[in-house]
């Protein structure tokens, strides 16, 4: 092969692939395509069923939890069981630990509870300021102070019953 037939085949050559290339990019393309729509549809729920969902900081620490069925409080004292169990959202601090939530229980009851560390507190924690329903028509809201003792309660009964004590 000589010097021109030489240079006719490498630009043959390059032609070929710079169709294979146009080829490739296209498909490529179109590939990609309907994988990011196919992601993009697959993001987008009409429902999402889980019984747990952490929502955790840079550090890894879980600092928002929705959970059903959880019966566990984590404290820095220890870890204790809770009665009844509550389903609901757990609000953490950044160590873990449970400073509130808001959540219904197996019983029928409903609170909303924010939480604060003491080493006076039974267990190194206690409910703060809490609202409560009960099952029989009760509602109650509270404040506790740093030695988990009830300092007022606003209590409404069922039967129309109104009562509020501080101390």
């Amino acid at each position: 092969m000589d010097y021109q037939q030489e240079i006719l085949f490498l630009k043959d050559q390059i032609r070929h692939q710079k169709k294979i290339t146009k080829i490739s990019m296209i498909l490529s393309t179109i590939v990609g395509s309907s994988l990011l729509l196919g992601a993009y549809k697959a993001t987008h729920f009409n429902s999402l069923t889980v019984n747990r969902l952490a929502i955790i900081d840079s550090n890894g620490i879980e600092r928002v939890i929705l959970e059903s069925d959880n019966n566990i409080v984590n404290v820095p004292s220890g870890t204790f069981g809770r009665n009844p169990k509550m389903s609901g959202v757990i609000l953490q601090n950044a160590n873990g630990h449970e400073v509130g939530g808001m959540g219904s229980g197996d019983n029928g009851m409903a609170a909303i509870i924010l939480d604060s560390y003491s080493d006076k507190a039974r267990y190194g924690a206690t409910e703060r300021i809490g609202m409560y329903t009960m099952p029989n028509g009760d509602a109650s809201l509270f404040v506790v102070d740093l030695e988990s003792n009830r300092r007022s309660e606003l209590k409404s009964s069922a039967d129309g019953k109104i009562d509020f004590w501080y101390k």
